[in-house]
């Protein structure tokens, strides 16, 4: 097959971490590359450096046939359409277009059911390279024959399927289980021989105390190879445990760093929101909704569902009290301090504050020793980390640090836009955990299914032909 693109010793670094090093690959015509690893590892950045946008740090890029690039990126910020709406229009445009060579980089984020099926009769018929960022395991395993993984500072090419690249992930944290719990029985071992070695050494002492009483000579010479016996055994106990240790390091690595913050919400009793008669309008003036009826009460979880452009950002958007939201009718809403909000694309953080400056825009009397542990619990570690700029940060990022503002605030109400767009396997893991255990109230909007069950949600709504109506479940 034709090559569309070569790495040549490819290495991309900032000043604040190494993307990746001495990365060397071909993509031929025809190709389908997922390419998969840790929010902030630098997937995007890789289809930036192809388009251009970034440079490398070192090595070659080499461009094949007529080097025909299309790109989507991940954010899609329209103002007149959705989320959705705008991915879906981006996507439709490449792949008419029919490159020789297609980045696409989280493709099913904010897209309905009907917006899968467009997605996937247009790559049905593309016919060049795909090259693909995704944590959607159902969209890797149905289109991709390669898998490109971030792994640490370097890209491991796996020669296969993502289910093919799990397995034999799996395989391998499997060997490397069992070597730790080896090198542990092994230095258990070492440490109950040491003891035995010590109680015998203790017997001997005691023996040789009472056998050489009158001779003092004797009790010091026989005291001398007691000694000398014991640092002998020492020397090699201390050999066993020092490769234990190697062993120990180098057998067993979790596959993924460990995510564990948490958040307290406010406590509420009685009615937090209530919607009587309401009606909204887009930003075109086109009438979205109308005889909105609504109520919600503190602890109660609420999803909203519906297809691209039907009004649930809006909707959200007007509870959360964005003025320029048109809208009519009775609404009473929660005191801004007790509404927390997260909208598709975390846009509501300055792209040119710091991750410091984020968190003292928000609270702006904390101490910042204080903030710097707040950033720390929710996976933000070191000086060079704290003063990136928001903007320089990967999608799940934003969405961690849009948490970690959140959870200064201690809300009653949570209102969640798509928070699962973009972010990795562990940070979805304990955003479940931790929204189940949640105490306030919630509205959440997201086509996410499986994260959606997971939520033990209440109530469901559904947009539908302009009226808001409750169901037990449904279509999103």
């Amino acid at each position: 097959m034709q090559s569309v693109l070569s790495f040549h010793n490819v290495t991309l670094s900032f000043p604040a971490k190494i993307c990746f090093s001495t990365f060397s690959a071909t993509v031929r015509r025809g190709q389908r590359i997922g390419i998969i690893g840790p929010n902030g590892a630098g997937k995007s950045c890789l289809l930036k450096l192809i388009t251009g946008q970034l440079a490398p740090t070192h090595g070659d890029l080499v461009y094949g046939g007529r080097g025909e690039i299309q790109y989507v990126p991940q954010h899609m910020l329209a103002p007149k359409e959705s989320g959705g709406e705008a991915r879906m229009t981006a996507l439709q445009r490449v792949l008419r277009v029919q490159p020789e060579l297609l980045l696409l980089d989280e493709p099913t984020n904010d897209l309905d059911h009907g917006g899968r099926a467009v997605l996937d009769r247009g790559l049905t018929r593309f016919q060049g390279a795909l090259l693909v960022v995704s944590h959607d395991e159902t969209f890797l395993a149905q289109w991709c024959d390669e898998i490109w993984a971030f792994e640490g500072e370097g890209i491991t090419v796996f020669k296969g399927g993502y289910m093919a690249y799990r397995a034999e992930g799996a395989r391998q944290e499997r060997e490397r289980l069992d070597l730790y719990q080896q090198a542990q029985h092994a230095q258990k071992k070492g440490l109950h021989e040491r003891m035995k070695g010590q109680a015998r050494q203790a017997k001997r002492k005691t023996y040789g105390q009472k056998k050489y009483a009158g001779d003092k000579l004797a009790r010091r010479a026989a005291a001398q190879r007691g000694e000398n016996t014991r640092n002998q055994q020492d020397k090699r106990c201390g050999k066993n445990q020092a490769h234990w240790a190697q062993q120990h390091a180098q057998s067993y690595r979790p596959a993924s760093r460990v995510i564990d913050f948490g958040m307290e919400g406010g406590q509420a009793s009685g009615t937090l929101v209530q919607i009587v008669g309401g009606t909204l309008w887009d930003g075109r003036g086109r009438l979205l909704m109308e005889d909105i009826h609504m109520q919600l009460s503190g602890g109660e979880r609420v999803g909203l569902l519906g297809k691209n452009g039907a009004g649930k950002s809006t909707l959200l958007r007007a509870i959360q009290g964005d003025p320029s939201i048109q809208r009519a009718g009775d609404w009473h809403l929660p005191a801004p301090q007790k509404r927390g909000y997260i909208d598709q694309h975390c846009a509501r953080l300055n792209a040119q504050h710091t991750l410091l400056g984020a968190l003292q825009e928000q609270a702006p009397l904390a101490d910042e020793a204080q903030l710097r542990a707040h950033l720390h619990v929710f996976g933000f570690v070191g000086k060079a980390v704290l003063q990136q700029r928001v903007g320089s940060l990967s999608g799940g990022e934003r969405v961690r640090l849009a948490f970690a503002r959140m959870a200064l605030q201690r809300p009653q109400l949570l209102l969640l836009d798509e928070v699962t767009n973009g972010i990795d396997l562990p940070l979805k893991r304990h955003l479940e955990q931790l929204l189940r255990t949640y105490s306030g109230a919630m509205i959440v909007v997201s086509h996410d299914r499986a994260f959606m069950d997971s939520l033990a949600l209440n109530r469901h709504y559904l947009i539908h032909n302009k009226r808001l109506q409750p169901i037990n479940g449904g279509e999103s």
